[in-house]
């Protein structure tokens, strides 16, 4: 198996064996983030925009869930349901007045690998090659890991460690 290594800022692809990927892992530099994706045809899109495949889906399609990500009663009652079935160390209390609501519950759901709106980042190259290959399919024959320099981000966009919002036992 080959991985496909993209530097998103600079749309360079190198091609190289896992094996090569881990021995380089440590002489990469600091201050990047890394995202895996398990077949190199998908689209760097989040799971809620692509189909069973990973393809992308149409924009009436992505409109159409839009509509749901953005129904809070909906997303709520969902959300209990969800809730109902994580155990002990994952249970999350959503404050009322949080104007993190709706990203904490997207986090939530998330974590129990539903599609989202959420495009996953890490900087860890090691966790983005854990998770390329964690949701590889089994058609897929090669995996890819994309490299974002956050320096070069337009000042519009907002890049934040949600992390520190939210945290499971797991």
């Amino acid at each position: 198996m080959s991985l496909n290594f993209y530097e998103v800022d600079s749309k360079h692809i190198v091609d190289i064996t896992v094996g090569d990927f881990l021995s380089k892992c440590l002489l990469l530099p600091k201050g990047y983030e890394y995202r895996g994706q398990g077949d190199t045809t998908w689209d760097l899109v989040p799971s809620a925009f692509r189909d069973g495949v990973g393809k992308t889906i149409s924009h009436v399609e992505r409109r159409k869930r839009l509509r749901y990500f953005t129904d809070e009663n909906q997303f709520d009652v969902d959300f209990r349901r969800l809730s109902v079935l994580a155990g002990p160390d994952e249970q999350m209390v959503v404050p009322e007045k949080s104007g993190y609501r709706m990203l904490l519950m997207l986090a939530f759901f998330q974590h129990f690998g539903l599609p989202t709106p959420l495009l996953d980042w890490t900087s860890s190259p090691l966790v983005a090659l854990f998770m390329s290959l964690f949701e590889r399919p089994h058609t897929a024959k090669d995996v890819s890991i994309f490299r974002l320099d956050p320096s070069l981000l337009p000042t519009e966009v907002t890049f934040q460690q949600y992390d520190k919002l939210i945290s499971f036992r797991r």
